[in-house]
């Protein structure tokens, strides 16, 4: 099993990597290591939170869930 949040990875804005004290210092010291990966990485997890977590997209996915619900109870 992976240690990630799969939609920043796939978003580029992070790392997958096996849930070990290993792996985890291994995938640190790589991003550390490379300033310009850090500040891209940091970059693109800022936009992806940026365009799926504002109250928005949150009010607007509840009530499609909740039409979702009511259609299927019809």
């Amino acid at each position: 099993e992976n240690c990630d949040f799969p939609a920043i990875s796939e978003y580029g804005g992070g790392l997958s990597m096996p849930c070990s004290v290993e792996s985890i210092a291994n995938g640190l010291r790589s991003i550390l290591a490379n300033s310009i990966t850090l500040k891209q990485m940091g970059r693109k997890a800022r936009e992806f939170v940026l365009a799926n977590y504002h109250w928005d997209k949150i009010s607007d996915d509840f009530i499609e869930m909740f039409q979702n619900i009511l259609n299927s109870k019809q």
